[in-house]
């Protein structure tokens, strides 16, 4: 089968396909053909090595993907031979709230120390897939398990309710889910970018409102608003930080997953404020 490595340093130049022996799953384990794989800005800076320097290569990349059961081992009763499954990218992380416990890069695939999804066979532990919805395809599947369900989780921990407005800042994977869900929820969206293009699309999607704030200062001087429930803010910048917590009623939750690939350590966290 093939796979793709990091090898030799760092960066996308020293992306390699390397020809490798099919493995074969033990007892709880199973063997998944993998049809499709997403891609996130973690994966990029494991790529380049932004956040990990230290990381040793070769190593597969990319966190999250999906596929197909091929095998399973004796001992596995979760998955049977053709499930359509997507992988997790915490795979500890089954219940609960987010714990400091989850952070190390040494659980997540495709962090260096797990293989990631660039390759057509793949083994994995019950624990690390799950069934993917029946009415997704794969390339959609794959898209899941960082973007979605950071979004989602941002969401049901603020106890959002129908008629709540929720201010997101941005328009990638994780904002783009978050607009999504929130509209299926009922909610009043409020969404940022710097670009008038990509708003109109999240107006598309049901945004009820949009700020361009590379050309109003709307943003930044509009605050408090009694109305908006919660923040979800997906940036480093510490001026969205600031302005994300005065968005909000006195009450208002917000759910901020600061990300900096400059770092030699994962920077994300989930800051309830209230």
């Amino acid at each position: 089968m093939r796979e793709i490595v990091v090898e030799g340093g760092f960066g996308i130049e020293n992306l390699t396909q390397r020809d490798v022996e099919i493995p074969m799953p033990g007892e709880r384990e199973l063997l998944v053909r993998m049809e499709a794989a997403s891609l996130n800005y973690v994966d990029l800076a494991m790529i380049e090595g932004t956040l990990d320097p230290s990381l040793r290569s070769p190593f597969v990349p990319v966190a999250d993907g999906a596929g197909v059961v091929e095998q399973v081992g004796l001992l596995v009763d979760e998955f049977r031979v053709g499930d359509r499954v997507s992988t997790m990218y915490i795979p500890p992380w089954r219940s609960g709230r987010y714990e400091r416990r989850y952070t190390s890069l040494a659980i997540r695939p495709g962090g260096g120390h797990v293989p990631g999804q660039l390759a057509e066979y793949k083994l994995f532990t019950p624990e690390e897939v799950v069934l993917a919805p029946l009415y997704m395809s794969a390339i959609e599947a794959a898209t899941l398990p960082i973007a979605a369900l950071t979004a989602w989780n941002a969401l049901a921990y603020g106890e959002a309710r129908a008629g709540d407005t929720v201010l997101i800042h941005g328009t990638g994977g994780v904002s783009l889910f978050a607009l999504q869900f929130a509209k299926i929820l009922g909610l009043r969206a409020i969404i940022t970018s710097s670009s008038d293009e990509k708003l109109q699309r999240t107006v598309d999607l049901g945004a009820d409102r949009t700020i361009n704030y590379a050309e109003t200062a709307a943003s930044r001087t509009m605050w408090p608003r009694p109305e908006v429930r919660m923040a979800l803010l997906l940036s480093s910048r510490l001026l969205e930080a600031t302005t994300s917590v005065r968005a909000s009623r006195s009450s208002g939750l917000k759910d901020i997953f600061p990300w900096s690939a400059s770092l030699p350590a994962l920077q994300r966290q989930s800051i309830s404020l209230s």
